[in-house]
């Protein structure tokens, strides 16, 4: 899935070199997050179901920005999970090679923040709706924060926090109580930049506390200095 941005001013440089549809693996491959990046997680295979498939093309149309498959190609990292007190369950990226870096470019500038965020909180909330009983309150917001790297074509950084609260059930216990029922609060954060033909974007669910702005700004400009030096 493709994100909206403002764009972060460029920085002058030289043209980063042509990918074909040839190279477009190798150099996903040499670009996407790894292992490495993330001491003591556990590493999990991506898995692209038919249900996720069908959810990148109708956000496509909502957002009416450029359709993913118009890209060479789209390479899901594995995914990694944090363990014990580590409040990080999922940490993953993206990696997209657009046939022209005007196209990738276009990918992103194309959609106003407002409309994506608007696109992305109704169809989180439908799909959290359809795992949740009735029982259970539901509430999304997001919004734009500043871009975690320069050095890029552009970059992007979203924040979204779903607030989940289970009602707690009408006893004469928990009316005297005042009882709120269990809340739970999860963050999302998806973040990346635009380089020539490729746009990178990276993601990471935290519960209870948000992400660590630490652990982005290492991601982003890990990510961002393979791209430099798989692209030129």
């Amino acid at each position: 899935m493709l994100l909206a941005v403002a764009l972060s001013a460029a920085v002058a440089r030289a043209s980063p070199a042509t990918i074909t549809r040839h190279d477009a693996a190798a150099v996903a491959h040499a670009i996407n997050l790894r292992r490495s990046d993330l001491p003591g997680y556990t590493e999990t295979s991506p898995h692209a179901t038919t249900q996720d498939q069908k959810f990148v093309a109708e956000f496509d149309k909502c957002d009416r920005g450029v359709p993913q498959t118009r890209a060479l190609l789209v390479a899901h990292s594995q995914s990694f999970a944090g363990s014990g007190l580590d409040q990080t369950p999922g940490v993953s990226a993206v990696v997209e090679i657009w046939p022209s870096a005007a196209l990738a470019e276009r990918s992103l500038t194309a959609v106003p923040a407002a409309r994506y965020i608007s696109c992305f909180v109704s169809y989180s909330y439908a799909a959290l709706r359809s795992e949740h009983p009735k029982g259970v309150s539901l509430r999304i917001s997001g919004a734009t924060v500043p871009p975690l790297v320069q050095d890029s074509d552009g970059a992007f950084n979203y924040r979204f926090t779903a607030e989940i609260r289970a009602k707690p059930a009408a006893t004469a216990a928990n009316v005297r109580q005042r009882s709120t029922g269990l809340s739970v609060a999860v963050y999302f954060a998806e973040f990346g930049f635009v380089y020539g033909q490729v746009v990178v974007a990276a993601s990471l669910t935290t519960i209870e506390k948000p992400p660590s702005r630490s652990l982005e700004q290492h991601l982003a400009r890990s990510l961002l200095a393979r791209t430099h030096k798989a692209v030129g």
